[in-house]
Formats: structure tokens, sequence, C-alpha cells
């Protein structure tokens, strides 16, 4: 029997983007939180007829999208990455679809996040590998393959 593995903790964040919900949420988390706040979000009257959801992010200075996200029971479940959490307000809003169209977004929430006991001092790991553990990653690979000796005899302007 393999062994039980431990869910990983969150902290539920419920929002709601019909029109009568919050436009601002006090409290999402905490600044340098990685993978810990999970958004239960209910979307807009107008946009439950799509197939396809997203949702966007104003973080660090730029915009970062999540990845696509399924309507479950009326919510769509979503994990805060550390670049979201990393300053002390971010801005939210919904993309709904129709299969590769774009056909409506909600309207935008604001996401503050308190404070952490460190001051200014914020832990930001990635969530995602960077280029050069990717990089690394795909040497390693192919120096593991069962073809190694045959492709290795091969420059890259040989294949």
């Amino acid at each position: 029997m393999p062994p039980k593995v431990a869910p990983t903790p969150h902290r539920p964040l419920r929002i709601d983007l019909r029109p009568v919900g919050q436009r601002i949420y006090d409290c999402a988390g905490y600044r340098g939180e990685r993978g810990f706040v999970r958004l239960l979000v209910t979307p807009p009257k107008d946009l439950l007829g799509c197939d396809g959801f997203r949702l966007w992010f104003v973080a660090e200075g730029g915009v970062l999208p999540s990845c696509s996200l399924a309507l479950e029971r009326g919510l769509l479940t979503y994990t805060l990455p550390s670049q979201v959490c990393a300053q002390s307000e971010s801005e939210m809003q919904l993309e709904g679809s129709v299969g590769t169209e774009i056909v409506g977004l909600s309207r935008k929430v604001k996401l503050r996040f308190g404070e952490s006991v460190q001051g200014e001092i914020i832990l930001l790991g990635t969530d995602a590998p960077t280029i050069a553990q990717e990089v690394s990653a795909n040497t390693a690979a192919r120096h593991k393959h069962p073809n190694k000796k045959v492709l290795d005899n091969h420059r890259p302007g040989d294949l």
C-alpha cells in the first residue's frame, strides 16, 4: 500500500465577480507567500456560457496570466503564485472564452497583501523553472538516452 501523501496546505479566499461582490479584498494573503492562497472565484453571470477561463493579474510591473481554468460547481479554483503575492497590491480580472475566441471580461478587483513579520524582506522562490534550470534539464536528458553514442557523433548541421 503506497504511503499517504499529505495535502498541500492552503488558505481559501472566496472572490465574487458578480456585480454585488466586493471590489477590494484586503488581506488576500501576505507578501512573500508561495502557493498558499487558493482563490475560489465565482464568475459573473454573463460569462457562465463560456467554456474556458483565465485569470489575469498585474504583478511585478507586468501582466501575469493563470493557466486555463475549468468551471466546477460554479467556481474557478486557482492557487496564487509568488509573483502575485510579491507586492502589496495586485489587480485581477477574469477572461472568458468560447473555443479560442475571448468573448468577455469581468470587472477588475484589487487583492491587497499584508506585510509579513520580516517587513520588506520577501523570500521569493520561483514557481516555474528558470531558463537555466530548463537548459540544464534538457542537457542532462540529451546525455542519458539509449541513442547517445549514435547521436553524439552528429553535429547540429548533420541532422
